[in-house]
């Protein structure tokens, strides 16, 4: 996706500012989604595919875009996330669990941050 904003600059006027602060607060996106994790077996990795039939906040997220998933706070220790976006209006979360016992996470509210670039 291309910028519409004119940078680098030397000097930047406000009317570029604005026009550049404007196009950040359009790419970046924000949002959670009330989640039950499957079941983690033992040094294993699982992969999640949510869409916006899960989570309305999913809408909008674009295929490469940078995004970060953050747990709940009561996450289970053991476990390790990352998340991803391979296709538009998709989040797929990756849950690793590098114990040698099976880990099964309590539901609960996800929070995400991205930005398209």
């Amino acid at each position: 996706m291309a910028w519409l904003a004119a940078f680098p600059q030397e000097r930047w006027e406000l009317p570029d500012i604005r026009r550049f602060l404007r196009e950040i607060h359009g790419r970046t996106k924000f949002g959670s989604f009330t989640w039950n994790p499957p079941n983690v077996p033992a040094n294993s990795t699982v992969d999640t595919v949510l869409t916006t039939s899960d989570a309305a906040d999913i809408t909008g997220l674009r295929a490469g875009m940078s995004i970060a998933v953050t747990p709940p706070a009561g996450i289970e220790s053991g476990l390790g996330w990352g998340a991803r976006v391979a296709t538009d209006n998709t989040l797929t979360v990756r849950l690793v669990n590098a114990t040698a016992g099976a880990i099964d996470p309590a539901s609960g509210t996800w929070t995400f941050h991205g930005m398209v670039i």
